[in-house]
């Protein structure tokens, strides 16, 4: 579809909506590696996703929060 429009197309599967929200978004990001396709229910390849993506595109999180949630991360570690 992307060589016809120019509109990427993504599909992502997991769990629960913000996580397939996320496969979709990394599907797309990550087009040449996943096709476009990205399922996240095996709990290594979700971790994996999560490592490489920033908190503020997480669907539900906002970018208005995530400079709060690093913070909080910050002062975990």
């Amino acid at each position: 579809m992307y060589k016809c429009t120019g509109i990427p197309i993504g599909v992502g599967i997991s769990t629960t909506k913000t996580l397939a929200k996320l496969a979709n978004h990394a599907a797309k990001r990550w087009y040449k590696s996943t096709g476009g396709v990205l399922d996240l229910r095996d709990p290594d390849r979700r971790n994996q996703a999560l490592q490489h993506i920033d908190v503020g595109d997480v669907w539900g999180v906002g970018r208005r929060l995530e400079e709060k949630l690093k913070l909080l991360g910050s002062e975990m570690n």
